[in-house]
């Protein structure tokens, strides 16, 4: 099956509290990408894969 990134962002912001799950899905939402990043560090990359058109595991920066 191919990679669906909505899916897996829905998926991965039901595991969080629900305060944390809207504020991802909001930042998901409007691409603010890097602030998930920043804020949540185990975000798998099938939710950036196909959503983020700047994203290269390679090239990910982790502040």
């Amino acid at each position: 099956m191919e990679n669906n990134p909505a899916v897996a962002a829905i998926e991965y912001a039901l595991e969080l509290d629900p305060d944390e799950c809207h504020t991802f899905l909001h930042l998901w939402c409007y691409g603010e990408f890097d602030a998930l990043r920043k804020e949540w560090e185990d975000i798998p990359d099938e939710v950036f894969i196909g959503a983020d058109p700047f994203f290269n595991k390679d090239n990910v920066q982790l502040q």
